[in-house]
C-alpha cells in the first residue's frame, strides 16, 4: 500500500489526470442530472396537457431529449467504473428509439 502511494506521488501527471478525468466525468453526470429534471418535468407537463385533450407539439422532442440525455448518463458512468476499475468489463447496452432494449 505505502509503495502504490509513493508511486502515485512519483507520478503525478497520472495523478492529475486521473482526478481530472473524475472531475469531468462528475460534471458531466451533474449536468445530465439537471437535464433530466428539467425534460421528466417537461414530459410531465406534456401528459398533463394530453390528458387534458391538448395537443402537445413539443411531445417527441422532449422524448429525444430526455432519451440524448439518458445516454450520457450511460455513457459517463461507463467512464467512471473505467476510471475507478480498469479490469472491469464494459457492458455498452444497445437501446431504441424510447429506452427499450433493442
Amino acid at each position: 500500500m505505502a509503495q502504490s502511494g509513493l508511486a502515485a506521488a512519483r507520478d503525478l501527471t497520472g495523478v492529475t489526470a486521473a482526478i481530472a478525468d473524475n472531475r469531468h466525468v462528475l460534471q458531466e453526470l451533474f449536468a445530465a442530472r439537471r437535464a433530466l429534471t428539467q425534460y421528466g418535468n417537461l414530459l410531465n407537463q406534456a401528459v398533463a396537457a394530453l390528458n387534458a385533450g391538448a395537443d402537445v407539439p413539443y411531445l417527441n422532442d422532449a422524448i429525444e431529449r430526455t432519451a440524448t440525455t439518458r445516454d450520457r448518463v450511460d455513457e459517463a458512468v461507463q467512464r467512471f467504473i473505467a476510471i475507478i476499475d480498469p479490469s472491469s468489463p464494459q457492458p455498452r447496452s444497445q437501446r431504441g428509439h424510447y429506452g427499450e432494449a433493442a
